[in-house]
């Protein structure tokens, strides 16, 4: 079981990892952080499930006020990497197209250094992914994003916290995480939206927003009063 995942040392590593690649080769660090084998999907339908000790939130407000932004956006091209924290254990990183910043409670940038807003890239890094033989291990409560899906994120990022102050490791450009797991990921179908959470059967304070009118909801989020929040760290 992996403790803690989306708000511990194991993401703030894995994008270390993933900004020294970037670094040493100018692109997507690929000669350092090799991807699957795209050839091997003959597997494709077989899947694994990994056990996650998620940090959630108790309410819908903590979840907002710990996000550095939060935005409708859909995946439009996705890389798995392994070895950035457990050679058993790859990490699915999706580039998400920006339609919309519902909110935002930091600066966080795009993949291209420069402010987020509509028309930019971000990317999500995500536990799990494609296994060399085409295998599929990911959390059971949070399956990783699918190229196409549209959602509502709730975002954090590794370069900075709600305080203002620098993380102490490089994160690369643009890169975030899923604010409490599956609480921060909404798909968003037919102008609805539908919280990870409640199709995972997770069911709790965000089930009440399920099925409602995505304009509905970013309008809500738009007008709640700013409460930065710092995520509880463990040990």
């Amino acid at each position: 079981m992996l403790a803690g995942w989306g708000t511990m040392t194991a993401l703030t590593l894995a994008m270390a990892v993933l900004a020294d690649a970037q670094e040493a080769t100018g692109a997507k660090g690929d000669s350092i952080l090799p991807e699957t084998n795209p050839a091997a999907n003959q597997s494709f339908d077989k899947q694994r499930g990994i056990k996650v000790e998620w940090m959630l939130f108790d309410n819908f407000e903590e979840v907002v006020n710990n996000s550095h932004v939060i935005l409708h956006g859909k995946v439009v091209e996705q890389r798995t990497v392994t070895q950035a924290i457990d050679k058993d254990v790859p990490l699915t990183v999706s580039t998400v197209l920006v339609d919309e910043v519902v909110r935002r409670m930091a600066e966080v940038t795009s993949v291209s250094g420069r402010q987020v807003k509509a028309g930019q890239r971000i990317e999500i890094v995500e536990l799990g992914g494609r296994m060399p033989d085409g295998s599929m291990l990911e959390p059971e409560a949070a399956p990783v994003l699918r190229e196409g899906e549209e959602a509502l994120f709730f975002l954090r990022s590794q370069q900075i916290d709600l305080g203002g102050q620098n993380a102490a490791v490089k994160a690369r450009p643009g890169a975030y995480h899923v604010t409490g797991g599956f609480q921060g990921r909404w798909a968003i179908s037919e102008g609805q939206v539908h919280p990870l959470s409640t199709q995972t059967g997770h069911r709790g304070f965000l089930d009440d927003f399920d099925g409602r009118p995505a304009e509905d909801v970013f309008n809500e989020l738009r007008k709640m009063p700013a409460q930065p929040q710092l995520m509880p760290r463990t040990q």
